[in-house]
């Protein structure tokens, strides 16, 4: 089995569910709401609440992840938000799944927090977007988990020295005298 190992960097996190609420902020301000990005944005004050659904997001990724997660570091409620902790997961990978897609695993999970706890804060702040938002943090989810199934294409022992004609049944490099498994001629159409 391979281990997959995904770290999520909270402050990248933070950061930009910051920049997106101050952008559907901003883009909500006009005549009608020109106090939209007060009440939209995130501040340093929001972080305890910011802080809760990290914590939600985190269960959510590891329920969804739950057949492959052999660690999922413990993102217990605390009385202070703690910037640094990033969140840490191990995936058990089979051993044929194709490890290139480990980066692109990674990206899709900081998406989905990031989406998902836009999501959530646009429940309270900005009822408009929330669905929106809703919808890519689930797309990113089913995107990620949709990676762990994937597997390179398994490739076939073949005796090289032997001709083509003469490897046998299924490339095994057993050679059958001209017979398939069942023993009929293998170069007759039976």
């Amino acid at each position: 089995m391979n281990t997959l190992s995904i770290t999520i960097s909270k402050s990248r996190v933070l950061d930009e569910v910051a920049k997106t609420s101050a952008y559907i902020g901003a883009k909500m301000m006009s005549g009608d709401d020109p106090v939209a990005y007060e009440r939209i944005a995130t501040t340093d004050a929001d972080r305890e609440q910011l802080e809760r659904y990290w914590m939600e997001c985190c269960a959510d990724m590891a329920s969804v992840l739950n057949g492959w997660v052999s660690y999922a570091g413990n993102q217990g409620m605390t009385h202070h938000v703690e910037i640094d902790r990033d969140f840490e997961m191990s995936l058990r990978m089979t051993d044929n799944w194709n490890d290139n897609l480990g980066q692109s695993i990674n990206d899709a999970l900081t998406s989905y927090m990031i989406d998902g706890m836009v999501a959530k804060w646009c429940m309270l702040a900005n009822k408009q977007e929330a669905e929106a938002y809703t919808a890519l943090a689930a797309s990113s989810l089913q995107q990620a988990r949709a990676m762990t199934f994937m597997r390179v294409r398994p490739t076939r022992r073949v005796n090289e020295d032997m001709p083509l004609r003469d490897k046998g049944c299924f490339d095994t490099g057993i050679w059958l005298g001209g017979k398939n498994w069942r023993g009929s001629d293998i170069w007759k159409n039976n």
